[in-house]
C-alpha cells in the first residue's frame, strides 16, 4: 500500500513528463523545485546503561541516596538538637547521666569546656547533619525534575562538604574515646559519601544524555526538494494555454 506522499510524487512526475513532452525538448530549459514529505524520525540515541549498588539508573539510586540521607539527617539533628539543649539549659541532668554511663567522656569533656568553645563543637555537632540534610533534599528534587543546574550545584557542595568534613573530624580521633571504633565507623563513613559522589556524578552525565535526546527529538520537520528535467515551464505554459 503506497502512502499519500508517493501517491503525491507519482502524479507530480507524471505532470511532468507529460508537459516535457508536450512543451518538446527544443524549449529553454528550467529548473522547478517540488517538495516533497520528510518524515520526522525520533532520535536514535540510546542512553548510557550503568549499574549501581540498588538500581540501573543514576536518578532512581540518587533517590534512594538522598531518601536515606534525609531520614539519617533528620534523626541526627533530633538526638543533636537534644542534647546541646540538655547541655545549655540542663547540665545536671547531663551529668547524672555520666554518673550512671561512665564510658561516655565525649559527652562530659564538653561539659568542662568554656562557652566558646563549647558553643563551637556543639554548633558542629548540629551544623553536620543540617548540612547533610540540605544536600539530600537538593539531590532528591535534581534527580526527580531531571535539573542539571541543581545536580551540578550539589555535586560541587558535596565535594566541599567532604573536605571539610575530613578536615574537621579526623584529629577528633586523637581526642575521641573510642579512637578504633571511631576510625572504623569513620571510614565506612567516607566510602558512603564517596559513593554518593560518585552517583552524583553519573546522575549529572545521565541528566545530560537525557537533554540531548530531547533536543534531537524536538528538531522541526524538514522539506526536501526534488530537481525535475527540462522544458517543465515550457509545458506549464502550453497546459495554461
Amino acid at each position: 500500500m503506497t502512502s499519500s506522499c508517493e501517491t503525491l510524487n507519482t502524479k507530480q512526475l507524471s505532470r511532468i513528463g507529460s508537459s516535457n513532452s508536450s512543451g518538446g525538448g527544443g524549449r529553454g530549459s528550467s529548473i522547478r523545485t517540488s517538495p516533497t514529505c520528510h518524515h520526522h524520525h525520533p532520535s536514535t540515541r540510546t542512553m548510557t546503561e550503568r549499574w549501581f549498588l540498588c538500581s540501573q539508573t543514576a536518578r532512581t539510586e540518587a533517590r534512594l541516596l538522598a531518601i536515606l540521607d534525609l531520614i539519617s539527617s533528620i534523626v541526627y539533628l533530633i538526638m543533636f538538637g537534644l542534647l546541646t539543649f540538655a547541655i545549655i539549659h540542663h547540665p545536671e541532668l547531663v551529668r547524672k547521666y555520666l554518673d550512671e554511663v561512665p564510658e561516655n567522656q565525649d559527652i562530659a569533656r564538653l561539659l568542662t569546656y568554656g562557652t566558646a568553645k563549647q558553643a563551637f563543637f556543639l554548633s558542629i555537632l548540629i551544623l553536620r547533619p543540617a548540612t547533610s540534610l540540605i544536600i539530600a533534599f537538593m539531590l532528591f528534587v535534581g534527580a526527580q525534575k531531571r535539573s542539571f543546574g541543581i545536580v551540578r550545584i550539589c555535586f560541587f557542595v558535596s565535594i566541599i562538604y567532604i573536605t571539610v568534613d575530613m578536615i574537621l573530624f579526623i584529629p577528633k580521633t586523637i581526642y575521641t574515646q573510642n579512637g578504633k571504633i571511631y576510625v572504623i565507623t569513620y571510614i565506612f563513613n567516607v566510602i558512603y559519601m564517596l559513593y554518593e559522589l560518585w552517583v552524583m556524578y553519573e546522575l549529572k552525565k545521565e541528566v545530560q544524555e537525557y537533554r540531548d535526546k530531547e533536543k534531537e527529538d524536538a528538531e522541526p520537520e524538514t522539506e526536501d526538494t526534488t530537481v525535475v528535467g527540462e522544458g517543465e515551464s515550457a509545458g506549464t505554459g502550453e497546459d495554461g494555454e
